[in-house]
């Protein structure tokens, strides 16, 4: 488990929209391989699906799928609602957020024989 200190530094540099884009883009992809704690993950790329740059953001819509396959976990009342918003309403973002939309169903929900409350997809 990664401490404290590499969240931090690799939040600022994720933040930071002084670093250049493809830098960030490598540190975003280190982290989601690297770090085993999927909330901090999550928490990350709902932050950087909103940049102004379409390809972290898109980038961190994909990644929201990634945590869905590798740890099974993810706020569904949080994240379904948000992909779906972006699916249906940001056409710069929809194709992405569908494919993360079809990674968590994949993942998290078709073959789950354990009756859980989630919201639809």
């Amino acid at each position: 488990m990664e401490n404290d200190k590499y969240k931090q530094d690799s939040s600022e540099i994720l933040f930071d929209k002084q670093i250049d884009i493809d830098t960030r883009i490598h540190k975003l992809l280190e982290v989601v391989h690297s770090s085993d704690d999927w909330k901090w993950l999550q928490d990350i790329c709902l932050k950087l699906s909103s940049d102004s740059d379409l390809d972290l953001s898109n980038l961190a819509i994909t990644c929201i799928g990634h945590i869905a396959r590798m740890y099974k976990k993810l706020e569904l009342e949080l994240i379904v609602p948000f992909l779906q918003d972006l699916k249906n309403n940001n056409s710069n973002l929809a194709g992405t957020a569908e494919n993360a939309l079809d990674d968590i169903y994949i993942s998290m929900y078709k073959n789950h024989k354990i009756q859980l409350k989630l919201p639809k997809i």
